[in-house]
């Protein structure tokens, strides 16, 4: 990654949701914190090679890539290689999940296994997890609920209700948003000030992210910060007590030092 003086000015951020390894160009600035995920095993490597101490490493089978490892060499032989990695450094399960746009290609019971296999290896060593879910709540819930997991978890992207979103704060999980979520004014509305702030992540899903119109122009710096200004107006309260609280939180996920003020 290359850092940008013109960004400098910038405080760090934190985006707790990232990918990180795509399209990159210098464009993330190296004074910000990221925790970057993979989609497949074949993005391990680049992920793990990323040098740099303000990067958190999510390892893990999204549901888009879940059936390449079924017709290639198995899942088995990628979980033996995500748990070797599990044991010899700091890392986190991610993301995985349940998504119904790709039961086609991917059953839902095969999502489930897969699923499963991931949140026990995060369970058996402590690690933190990242996961997705496209109208798949009722069965992410009931796989944490029947894990009994005891280590931190995250629902990135979340743009479920509220009452989805109590169950997940009930289980001891943390929220995360991006911009997505201003989609719906409705659904920003209610979310944004319902989390609390002891549970409240901010991401971006970059390059995934929605872009609202008038940021298009935006870097990815600037799009970040635009984020947590928008959600910090609408909790009314200061920025930098949102990026506290935001930091806070992704020291206690990952079990990492995050204090954004030692690098001002």
């Amino acid at each position: 990654m290359v850092s940008f003086s013109k960004y400098r000015e910038l405080p760090p951020l934190l985006d707790s949701h990232i990918h990180l390894t795509h399209d990159t160009d210098g464009m993330y600035p190296d004074h910000f914190h990221y925790f970057t995920n993979s989609a497949s095993p074949d993005g391990w490597s680049s992920i793990l090679a990323i040098d740099n101490n303000q990067v958190f490493s999510f390892l893990g089978i999204h549901p888009e890539c879940g059936s390449g490892p079924i017709d290639d060499i198995g899942w088995e032989v990628h979980l033996k290689e995500l748990e070797g990695f599990a044991k010899s450094q700091p890392i986190g399960i991610g993301e995985c999940g349940i998504d119904n746009r790709y039961y086609q290609s991917f059953t839902k019971f095969e999502q489930h296994q897969l699923l499963q296999q991931q949140l026990r290896l995060a369970e058996r060593y402590s690690l933190p997890i990242t996961l997705h879910h496209v109208h798949a709540a009722e069965m992410i819930i009931s796989s944490l609920k029947n894990e009994r997991l005891t280590t931190r978890f995250m629902l990135h992207g979340f743009y479920g209700s509220k009452q989805t979103a109590k169950r997940i704060l009930d289980l001891g999980g943390f929220l995360s948003i991006s911009p997505n979520l201003l989609r719906s004014k409705e659904k920003f509305s209610q979310l944004v000030s319902y989390i609390p702030n002891d549970r409240l992540l901010v991401e971006t899903d970059y390059p995934y992210t929605y872009i609202p119109a008038e940021w298009e122009d935006y870097s990815y710096a600037e799009v970040l910060y635009t984020w947590y200004e928008t959600i910090a107006k609408a909790r009314v309260i200061d920025i930098h007590a949102l990026l506290d609280i935001v930091q806070s939180n992704g020291k206690i996920l990952t079990n990492t030092p995050l204090d954004r003020r030692s690098i001002i």
